[in-house]
């Protein structure tokens, strides 16, 4: 669960630039994960007031890379550095291996949550990076259609992919179609339907490819 952020960009980047190019590869989620935390950390050292410089880096020694950033968080991130491939910047590794080829995401947009018309039309392009409101239930989601928990204890907001929506049979019923980054093993093969009104937010990338983008 900590990687949620990373594994939804790279995820939506991957299938954006294989529908582009015709060519399959998996973008590096460790780049996102410590490339947003270290920028942090440099950010807190160079505070000032020593009382705040010390509170931020404490902070920071409560985080784990990832878990604490947002889907705009590593956006911005990739936006301005770009995202190697998995395979020269394995998840779990400190450092790229070899040259750092990395492709950059041009832009980036927020789409409103609420916005189905929209949403709707930018999948029939590409899959889009969203977040939501998970309560303890979605952890042993495996049918059916996932609706917002009324309790407040254990909720977190988590990011998937959003990949398509449906309609049940009655035709009374709209859901979000969403791939998590939990396994096979978790929801229906590792999906979620979940209710149309579920999302908190909804990301569009746009990527370049570095031939395009000298």
């Amino acid at each position: 669960m900590a990687i949620c952020v990373s594994t939804a960009i790279c995820a939506a980047v991957s299938a954006q630039y294989s529908i582009r190019t015709g060519e399959s590869h998996i973008f590096s989620r460790e780049s996102i994960a410590s490339g947003v935390f270290r920028e942090r950390a440099f950010k807190a050292l160079m505070v000032r007031d020593e009382a705040e410089r010390y509170d931020e880096l404490l902070n920071m020694g409560k985080m784990k890379p990832d878990c604490d950033i947002s889907i705009e968080d590593g956006l911005r991130y990739v936006t301005r550095f770009g995202i190697p491939f998995e395979e020269r910047w394995p998840l779990g590794t400190n450092r790229p291996e070899g040259d750092l080829q990395a492709y950059k995401v041009a832009d980036y947009s927020q789409i409103g949550a609420k916005d189905r018309v929209t949403i709707k039309h930018m999948l029939r392009h590409f899959p889009l990076i969203c977040d939501m409101i998970v309560g303890p239930a979605f952890d042993n989601y495996s049918t059916g259609i996932y609706k917002k928990e009324l309790t407040r204890r254990g909720k977190i907001r988590h990011a998937m992919v959003l990949v398509g929506w449906g309609v049940t049979e009655d035709g009374q019923t709209e859901y979000w179609i969403l791939m998590n980054s939990w396994g096979d093993n978790w929801g229906q093969q590792g999906f979620a339907y979940v209710d149309i009104n579920s999302l908190s937010s909804v990301f569009y990338p746009i990527i370049i490819p570095p031939e395009l983008a000298r």
